[in-house]
C-alpha cells in the first residue's frame, strides 16, 4: 500500500545500504519514520520514551533501570491468549478486543484503598495513577526508589 504521491515513497537502495536506509524507521523525526513512527492508539515506539513513568504506562513497553532505557515488552511476542496469560513473569495480559498481548496496565485499581498500597501508584482526582518522580535532588530521588532513578546527569 502506497499513498500518493507514490514518488515520495519509492527509493533505489543498494543492498549494502539497506541497514542504513532502515535506521530510524520507527523514529517519527526520520525520513521514513514520520510515516510509520506513530502506532495504534497514539502509542509511540518504546525507544522514544525517555522517562520511566511514561514507558511503564505504555502496555507495549518495559523500562530497564540498569540502562535507563525503554524497550518493547516481551509480552508483545505472544500471539495467542494461552501463551500470553501463561507468561506471569512479565505480567502479560491478553486484550481480546484487539487480539494482542501486552503487559498488565499499572495502577488500574478501582478504589483508593487498593491504589495507595502499591508503592508505584497514587490516588489523584479520584483515579489511581502511576507515581511520577518529582524530585530535583539526589537525596529525595534515592529516598523514593519505587519511582525514581538518579542518573547523575546534570540538567541545564
Amino acid at each position: 500500500l502506497v499513498s500518493d504521491p507514490k514518488t515520495g515513497h519509492i527509493v533505489n537502495v543498494q543492498v549494502d545500504e539497506i541497514a542504513t536506509s532502515l535506521n530510524g524507521l520507527c523514529d517519527p523525526n526520520a525520513a521514513w519514520g514520520k510515516y510509520v513512527g506513530v502506532v495504534a492508539e497514539g502509542r509511540q515506539p518504546c525507544q522514544l520514551h525517555s522517562m520511566k513513568d511514561s514507558c511503564n504506562k505504555d502496555t507495549g513497553c518495559v523500562w530497564f533501570d540498569a540502562t535507563l532505557s525503554c524497550a518493547d515488552s516481551p509480552c508483545l511476542e505472544h500471539c495467542d491468549s494461552a501463551k500470553c496469560t501463561a507468561d506471569t513473569v512479565n505480567l502479560c495480559k491478553w486484550n481480546g478486543t484487539v487480539n494482542s498481548c501486552g503487559k498488565e496496565e499499572v495502577c488500574k485499581y478501582p478504589g483508593q484503598a487498593e491504589c495507595v498500597v502499591d508503592a508505584e501508584c497514587e490516588w489523584k482526582n479520584s483515579v489511581c495513577i502511576g507515581k511520577e518522580c518529582k524530585h530535583d535532588n539526589e537525596q529525595g530521588c534515592l529516598a523514593d526508589p519505587a519511582v525514581c532513578v538518579w542518573d547523575n546527569v546534570k540538567q541545564d
